[in-house]
């Protein structure tokens, strides 16, 4: 049923797309975080490549129409670019296997190119809405349905994300819901209909829970955090705080004492053997940087047996975090900072966070521009993008998704949204 449903909606797909690069783009970056084949079961999974369609009839609308197209170089294009020639040259060098390698450099040139597009077709108030609402659907709509599992299933019901997609592990899925959400309190704000605002907050809530019951340690922590950071960016301080006490005490009353126990392990953490397999692969990956410290081990490298194993002789040399005992089995870095260090070498892991540091000082200073227009759009997307970059950035210390499609996309926003900056500008400069 989902396919015949599915296969009726396409065509309409296919013809939005085919009309303005920003929906072609929108779509683009809507299906890169929506996986349909995980939600498609008979004939139309497997009748087209749907990303590689998508991806394409954007890149035909771009260059169709761009003329209309408008580039915006500010600190972290530049550091973006450079942040690909790193990762490309790590790439050559890389010490995994060639396959593995290219799956990952595969992945992460398309979500560069994502950025470049998104930075070129944004440019009205109707695209930026249009892009956030459907990047919450990607992810936000799988968070609802797994919520109304939850509440179906009595309370018990563990969300998780989208089946072979990274997003899959709970942990990660977490982080995700946690970083789309202030965009979609973005785009609920936009909306006039007071039925759609009650149906997008509706969601909201239900994105919230999602996160609650994926019972990842992680996702909590950090959900807990960025709704003191939303509390204090927001405008409505006082009315949130009965909206804040309401959602507490549904918490208490409607989560397991599983969920309960789970959630104060955090307590002991370093009694906790996940923690201690974290805590090594951290010290593996910083061992790893020191000594390759301009591109590391390339993509996967620190994760085979044989470097994580050589690497392990010398962990008893940061002594900041003491364990017991080295796991022999390699694992993921469990931390975007800790990935990037390894794989990347130290001048890729500062060029990551410097990502994170040009992009939030670019929304700091859209915000600092419109302190006396707070009602303005470009004032409460540049607020909630500062969230949802908190979001990534907080929530990425304890996994490894550094180079998720999600994060080039936060990070094209404000980009793209310091051009309104310009116009703004330019009209108030502008004689009545």
């Amino acid at each position: 049923m989902r396919d015949i449903a599915f296969m009726f909606f396409l065509p309409f797909l296919l013809h939005a797309a085919f009309r303005k690069p920003f929906i072609a783009v929108s779509i683009m970056a809507w299906s890169s975080l929506f996986v349909l084949v995980d939600w498609l079961y008979g004939f139309a999974a497997l009748l087209i490549r749907y990303n590689l369609t998508f991806a394409l009839i954007a890149i035909l609308m771009c260059i169709r129409f761009k003329d209309q197209l408008k580039f915006q170089a500010n600190t972290t294009v530049i550091i973006i670019a450079l942040f690909f020639f790193h990762v490309f040259i790590s790439s050559q060098l890389a010490v995994a296997p060639e396959f593995l390698v290219e799956k990952d450099w595969s992945n992460f040139w398309k979500a560069i190119l994502l950025f470049f597009m998104i930075t070129l077709v944004l440019n009205k108030k109707n695209h930026f809405l249009f892009f956030t609402f459907l990047l919450t659907i990607s992810i936000g709509a799988t968070g609802v349905i797994e919520a109304l599992k939850w509440v179906n299933s009595g309370f018990f019901h563990q969300a998780k994300g989208p089946g072979g997609h990274i997003l899959s592990d709970n942990n990660h899925f977490a982080i995700a819901l946690c970083t789309i959400l202030p965009l979609a309190n973005f785009a609920r704000e936009q909306f006039k209909n007071k039925w759609v605002k009650r149906g997008m907050l509706v969601a909201m809530l239900l994105i919230v829970f999602a996160i609650l019951s994926t019972q990842s340690r992680g996702g909590v922590i950090t959900l807990f955090f960025i709704s003191l950071y939303f509390w204090w960016k927001s405008t409505y301080k006082l009315k949130l705080i009965p909206v804040y006490g309401v959602v507490l005490l549904l918490v208490f009353k409607l989560m397991g004492q599983s969920w309960m126990d789970r959630m104060n392990t955090v307590k002991t953490a370093d009694q906790d053997s996940s923690f201690t397999t974290r805590v090594a692969a951290w010290k593996i990956n910083h061992q790893v940087a020191l000594e390759n410290p301009f591109f590391g081990l390339g993509f996967k490298g620190p994760q085979l047996g044989e470097y994580w194993n050589y690497y392990a002789q010398f962990i008893d040399k940061d002594s900041i975090i003491s364990i017991n005992a080295v796991p022999t089995k390699a694992y993921a870095a469990h931390s975007i900072y800790f990935q990037v260090l390894g794989e990347q070498g130290l001048v890729g892991f500062v060029l990551y966070v410097g990502l994170f540091v040009s992009a939030f000082v670019t929304l700091s200073n859209i915000r600092r521009s419109l302190t006396k227009h707070k009602e303005y759009w470009q004032f409460k997307l540049a607020s909630m993008l500062q969230v949802s970059l908190f979001a990534f950035a907080f929530g990425g210390l304890t996994i490894s998704i550094a180079y998720i499609d999600l994060v080039f996309i936060i990070l094209a926003l404000p980009v793209a949204l310091s051009k309104q900056l310009k116009i703004l500008k330019a009209k108030s400069a502008s004689p009545c």
